[in-house]
């Protein structure tokens, strides 16, 4: 599948996620799928205002697998946001 040839796809470039889960379940798995690749990528969430959600669901991601973000832009009348995830990528992605 495409997470076991990412690693070959990226090739040290960097990673732009755009999250478009909407629901806390669906963001929630996905984050946890992609989460080898998460650290120094972007991530763009379009349903960042719904506090029940998206939002939610990073909070969740951030503190089970203690990651830490920076807030890129916040674009407030489309209730989207840009985040970069803080951390080293792992040595070993597969």
């Amino acid at each position: 599948g495409l997470l076991r040839e990412l690693p070959e796809l990226l090739q040290g470039r960097a990673l732009v996620v755009h999250m478009d889960a909407d629901l806390h379940s669906s963001t929630i798995y996905a984050l946890t799928q992609l989460d080898p690749f998460l650290p120094g990528a972007i991530v763009v969430f379009d349903e960042w205002a719904n506090p029940m959600h998206e939002f939610r669901a990073l909070h969740d991601y951030c503190s089970a697998y203690r990651r830490d973000y920076e807030v890129l832009a916040v674009w407030r009348h489309l209730r989207k946001a840009a985040l970069r995830i803080k951390g080293s990528p792992s040595p070993d992605r597969s």
